[in-house]
């Protein structure tokens, strides 16, 4: 973690690698539980998205992706979807909650998010149609 204090006294945290970090996480290819790789994407998304600043959140994130790439990690392990708010909008005791299309046209639609962090940020399970357009979303 990288410390920063702002003129205004506040301390930002950021995701931190030291320069001669060769980027390397267990190769997707490598002969291990499909589990353990899960595993391994998720702690390090998860200690990008608590431990970092909201507006450190979007820039970690493609570091994230590119550390996964240079892993032959598969594209939709890198298009997970964060969403990042303005606000928090929803009940943050609630970690986890969901939400299902109602009309025939969103039928096998899914919409899971999670709580992950005290800040205006999610982490979104997605399946049906909106999946494809969610991964192919170049902000994400």
């Amino acid at each position: 973690i990288c410390l920063t204090r702002t003129n205004e006294g506040k301390v930002l945290f950021n995701w931190y690698e030291k320069p001669i970090s060769s980027g390397r996480l267990l190769n997707f290819y490598s002969y291990h539980p499909f589990s353990q790789k899960y595993s391994i994407m998720c702690s390090l998304k998860n200690k990008i998205i608590r431990l970092s600043s909201p507006q450190f959140v979007q820039e970690n994130i493609s570091r994230f992706k590119e550390k996964l790439k240079l892993n032959d990690y598969p594209e939709y392990f890198c298009n997970l979807v964060v969403l990042c708010f303005e606000r928090i909008f929803w009940n943050p005791q609630a970690n986890l909650f969901g939400h299902v299309g109602s009309t025939t046209a969103s039928r096998g639609e899914l919409f899971l998010f999670w709580n992950l962090y005290k800040a205006p940020v999610l982490l979104a399970l997605v399946a049906g149609k909106q999946q494809l357009s969610w991964r192919t979303s170049p902000t994400m």
